[in-house]
């Protein structure tokens, strides 16, 4: 339950970790000949960052367990 208020007009934005990670999936999409940002590659940009990826490789979600689960999926 959101016990918060919040005003109609306010404004949210990402954060620079957030920006960073956003703009690194954007580059492996483009990289990829892609025009749109995949689900899958804010997942290798958050097995990148050197904030998030160490968490994720400690939880067995590396870069290579994540590819090839987008591989598998895709």
């Amino acid at each position: 339950m959101l016990t918060g208020v919040i005003e109609p007009h306010a404004e949210v934005g990402p954060s620079t970790a957030v920006h960073r990670l956003m703009m690194s999936a954007a580059a492996r999409a483009l990289d990829d000949g892609r025009t749109e940002i995949a689900v899958e590659d804010l997942l290798l940009a958050l097995s990148r960052d050197r904030d998030t990826g160490p968490l994720l490789a400690e939880l067995g979600a590396d870069e290579g367990a994540l590819r090839d689960a987008v591989g598998a999926s895709g």
